[in-house]
C-alpha cells in the first residue's frame, strides 16, 4: 500500500509539474523565451550550475530550472550541459512520444547548421534494426524463472539449516545460498530500474522497491540517483559516481596527475595495490554502501526506505536463521566488485570530452565472453558495451545485438574489446599496480616515481613533466632497466637538462619513444649543436649510426662522456631502439 501510495504520488508530481511548464510559470522556460537560430559556441557557454542549456535533435533547451524536477534526477541531465544530449535522451526514455510533450515549455530555439554526422545516421539505423527485430521486447518467462531461481535459493537458505542444524557444513551451504541471493537480485533489479522488463515506469519500479528494498535492504531511490549518472558519463571524472575514488585509489592516467597537482596525497597510493584487497571488496557493501545509503536517506527525508529496511532485518532474522548479516554481505560485496569493475576500470578514465554517446560508452566499457556460467554470474553484464548502449534492452537480448554493434565499430574504427572472465579479473588487479606513477610538480623540484622496490627519487626539472606520465615518458625502455644500472640523478648529472633539450619540445622529445622519436621536432645538427659532430650525423639515419659504431666513439668530442658514466649506455641504446 504505501509503494502504491508513493508510486501515485509521483504521478501527481509529474502532472503538476506538466501543468506548470505549460502556464509559463517557470523563469526563463516560457514560450515568450523562444529565439532564433543559436551557435555551438553560444550552447557550451550555458553549462554553468545556475544556467544550463543543452541539445536535443538539433533543438536547444533550457534546463536550468526544470533539471531540479526532472524525475531522473538534477544530475543525470545536468551532466550534458552545453553538449549534445540527443543519444542520452533516447536511450534513457521508453516513451519517447510523452517524454518530449515536456520538452516544449523549455524549448529556447533550434541549432544553427545542424548535420548529422556518419555515426550518428549509423547508430541511429542501428537501434531502427534493434527494434524491427524485437530487441527491445522482453521475454516474461526469462524473467520469471530468474526470480523463481532467487525464491528457491531463498527458501534453501533457510531449510539447510533448519533440518541439518547449524554445524559448520550446513551453515557454509546456507551462508553461500544467502549471499548468491543478495547477488542475483542486485542483477534483477537492476533490470527492473531501467525499466527493460515491463517497460512501464509504475509497474517496474514497484518491482525494484520489493527487491532492492525488501529483499536486499537498500534505497531503489539512492541506487537511481548513482547509477543513472554513471550510464550518462561513465569513467568520466566528477560526473561518474562510480570513479569518484580518489580519496582511497587512483586510477586511470588522468587522476592521477590531477590529484598530485591540486592537493597532497590523502592515501599511500604507491600501496594501493596491496591494501585494495582489504579496503576495497570486502568493505564495499558492509561499509562504505551502507554509510552513502542511510545519509541519502537521512538528507532526502525518504524515511520510508527505513521500513523497508527494518522488514528485510525481521525477513533475514527468521529466514536465515544464524548467518552472520556481515559475512554474507561481504561474500556479496566481493561478487559485485569483481564484476561490475571488470567492465569498467582498466577502461579510459578521463575528464569530460563532450564525446559522441557511441564513442564515449566504447571507451569506458568492455564485454567479457559469452557462456553460460558468465552469463549467470555477471547478470549478463558481460555484454557491458550493449547495455551501456541501449540501457533500456532486456539482458536476454543484449548478445543478439552484440554482432550488429562489432560491425558497426568495425566501420569507423572504434575498439571493440572483448575479453575472458578471468583476464578481465586480471586487469583490474593490473590497474591498481602503482609502478611508473608520478607525482607531479614537486615543490623541491623533482618527480617521484613508485617502485616497488622501494620509493625512487629523480632528480628531473618537474615544470618538463607537467600533465605527462613517466610511465609513457619512459614507454619502450622501460623506467626500472633505466634505473637498473645508474642512479637517475647521476645519469643526468654534469648535463644542464634545459640546455640538453634545448630547440626540441619536450613533447617532441618524447613523441614515438624511441630514439626517431628523439629527433622528430628538431634538426639532427641543431639537436647535436655544441657537440662537435654535426658533420658527422649530417645524412645518417640515427639507428643505423648507432649499429655498427662503438658508442665510445660516437661520445668522443660530445663533452659527456662522464654524463653517461655509470650506466651500461649499450643495454640502454638496444633498449630504445
Amino acid at each position: 500500500m504505501l509503494l502504491l501510495t508513493e508510486c501515485t504520488r509521483y504521478w501527481e508530481y509529474l502532472l503538476t509539474v506538466f501543468l506548470s511548464l505549460g502556464n509559463g510559470d517557470l523563469k526563463g522556460m516560457g514560450r515568450g523565451g523562444k529565439r532564433g537560430e543559436l551557435s555551438w559556441s553560444e550552447v557550451r557557454e550555458h553549462n554553468k550550475r545556475n544556467d544550463k542549456w543543452l541539445v536535443i535533435e538539433g533543438q536547444v533547451y533550457n534546463i536550468t530550472n526544470w533539471a531540479g524536477r526532472h524525475p531522473g534526477g538534477s544530475r543525470v541531465i545536468s551532466h550534458y550541459a552545453g553538449q549534445d544530449a540527443t543519444e542520452a535522451f533516447r536511450a534513457f526514455h521508453n516513451d519517447l512520444t510523452t517524454v518530449k510533450k515536456f520538452l516544449s515549455p523549455i524549448h529556447v530555439g533550434p541549432l544553427e547548421d545542424h548535420q548529422k554526422c556518419s555515426l550518428d545516421e549509423d547508430f541511429q539505423v542501428l537501434r531502427q534494426t534493434a527494434e524491427k527485430k524485437g530487441l527491445f521486447k522482453p521475454s516474461y518467462i526469462f524473467f520469471l524463472m530468474v526470480i523463481a531461481h532467487v525464491l528457491v535459493l531463498d527458501a534453501l537458505a533457510y531449510l539447510v539449516m533448519a533440518y541439518f542444524g547449524t554445524g559448520w557444513v550446513p551453515y557454509l551451504v546456507s551462508l553461500m545460498c544467502a549471499a548468491t541471493v543478495q547477488a542475483q537480485t542486485g542483477w534483477i533489479q537492476h533490470d527492473f530500474g531501467h525499466l527493460s522488463v515491463l517497460k512501464n515506469s509504475t509497474l517496474d519500479h514497484i518491482v525494484q522497491y520489493f527487491l532492492m528494498g525488501m529483499v536486499k535492504g537498500a534505497s531503489p531511490h539512492w541506487w537511481n540517483h548513482l547509477h543513472f549518472q554513471h550510464h550518462a558519463k561513465p569513467n568520466v571524472i566528477d560526473k561518474d559516481p562510480d570513479v569518484a575514488m580518489d580519496k582511497l585509489f587512483v586510477v586511470g592516467e588522468v587522476m592521477p596527475v590531477q590529484v598530485a597537482k591540486t592537493r597532497s596525497k590523502s592515501m599511500p597510493f604507491n600501496l594501493q595495490h596491496k591494501y585494495f584487497f582489504i579496503i576495497g571488496p570486502p568493505l564495499l557493501f558492509p561499509v562504505y554502501f551502507q554509510f552513502m545509503l542511510f545519509r541519502h536517506i537521512y538528507t532526502r527525508r525518504l524515511y520510508y526506505i527505513y521500513f523497508l529496511w527494518l522488514t528485510m532485518m525481521f525477513r533475514k532474522s527468521l529466514v536465515y536463521l544464524g548467518n552472520n548479516d556481515v559475512l554474507y554481505r561481504c561474500l556479496e560485496s566481493h561478487w559485485f566488485t569483481w564484476v561490475t569493475q571488470s567492465n569498467h576500470i582498466p577502461m579510459n578514465i578521463d575528464n569530460d570530452q563532450a564525446l559522441h554517446w557511441m564513442k564515449l560508452q566504447m571507451n569506458a566499457t568492455c564485454d567479457i565472453e559469452k557462456s553460460f556460467f558468465n552469463d549467470w554470474f555477471t547478470g549478463h553484464l558481460n555484454f557491458q558495451i550493449e547495455h551501456h548502449l541501449f540501457p533500456t534492452m532486456p539482458r536476454h537480448n543484449l548478445y543478439k545485438v552484440a554482432p550488429l554493434v562489432q560491425s558497426l565499430c568495425k566501420k569507423h574504427d572504434i575498439k571493440y574489446e572483448i575479453k575472458p572472465l578471468w583476464t578481465a579479473f586480471k586487469d583490474i588487479v593490473r590497474v591498481w599496480d602503482p609502478r611508473g606513477f608520478v607525482r607531479v610538480g614537486d615543490p623541491r623540484g623533482y618527480v617521484r616515481v613508485w617502485d616497488p622496490r622501494g620509493f625512487v627519487r629523480v632528480w628531473y626539472p618537474g615544470n618538463l613533466c607537467q600533465g605527462v606520465i613517466f610511465r609513457d615518458l619512459c614507454k619502450g625502455c622501460g623506467i626500472q632497466g633505466v634505473l637498473s644500472e645508474c642512479d637517475f640523478q647521476g645519469f643526468m648529472s654534469g648535463c644542464g637538462i634545459q640546455g640538453f633539450m634545448s630547440g626540441c619540445g619536450i613533447q617532441g622529445f618524447m613523441s614515438g619513444y624511441g630514439i626517431q622519436g628523439v629527433l622528430s621536432g628538431c634538426g639532427i645538427q641543431g639537436f647535436m649543436s655544441g657537440c662537435g659532430i654535426q658533420g658527422f650525423l649530417s645524412g645518417c639515419d640515427i639507428q643505423g649510426f648507432m649499429s655498427g659504431c662503438g658508442i665510445q666513439g660516437f661520445l668522443t668530442g660530445c663533452g659527456i662522456q662522464e654524463f653517461m658514466s655509470g650506466c651500461g649506455i649499450q643495454g640502454m641504446s638496444e633498449a630504445l631502439r
